[in-house]
C-alpha cells in the first residue's frame, strides 16, 4: 500500500514501514518553530530570521510579496532574456564562459523543476489548495465564494 505526503513543497512516497524496519526521514528545525511562534521576540532578546537594515520591511516582502526563490527566479528570467538578445561577439572569452556557466545553471534548475512537476505532486498541491479553500468557507466566506467562482469559471472554459 502506497501513501504519499507533502514534505515541504515535495511529495514523498511513504510506503508502510513496520517499527525498526526501514529508513526514517524527518527534517526538524526547532529554531524555526520557536522563532515563528514567538513573533520574533523572546523575552528581552530580539531574534530575527532575516538580516536587513530594516528587518520588518524585509520580512513583509518575503512573506507577502515574493520569497527569495521567487525573486531570484524572476531576476534569472530577466537576465536570460537580456542574454538571448545580446551580441556575444563583443565579449571576451572569460565573459562568454561566465554566461555559459549561468546558462548551464539555468538548465540544471529547469531539470530539477521538471523532476518535481509530476502528476503525483500536482494532485498533492490540488489537495492542499482544496483544503485551504474549504477553510476559507468559515474564515472568510466572501473570499471562499470568489475562489469557488474563479475555479468554476476556469473549469467552464472550453479547451482551445
Amino acid at each position: 500500500m502506497q501513501h504519499y505526503f507533502l514534505k515541504g513543497d515535495k511529495t514523498v512516497d511513504n510506503s508502510i514501514q513496520f517499527p525498526l524496519s526501514g529508513a526514517v526521514t524527518q527534517s526538524i528545525n526547532p529554531w524555526d518553530f520557536w522563532i515563528k511562534s514567538l513573533s520574533s521576540q523572546l523575552g528581552f532578546i530580539n531574534i530575527r530570521n532575516v538580516t536587513s537594515s530594516d528587518y520588518r520591511i524585509e520580512q513583509e516582502i518575503i512573506e507577502d510579496v515574493a520569497s527569495y526563490g521567487r525573486q531570484i527566479g524572476q531576476i534569472t528570467d530577466v537576465l536570460k532574456v537580456l542574454i538571448d538578445h545580446s551580441a556575444m561577439g563583443d565579449l571576451q572569452e572569460d565573459q562568454k564562459q561566465t554566461i555559459g556557466r549561468f546558462e548551464k545553471m539555468i538548465s540544471e534548475i529547469e531539470q530539477v523543476k521538471k523532476k518535481w512537476k509530476t502528476p503525483k505532486n500536482l494532485l498533492s498541491e490540488i489537495d492542499t489548495m482544496l483544503s485551504e479553500i474549504r477553510a476559507l468557507k468559515t474564515e472568510s466566506p466572501a473570499t471562499y465564494e470568489l475562489a469557488v467562482n474563479k475555479i468554476k469559471e476556469e473549469l467552464g472554459k472550453k479547451a482551445k
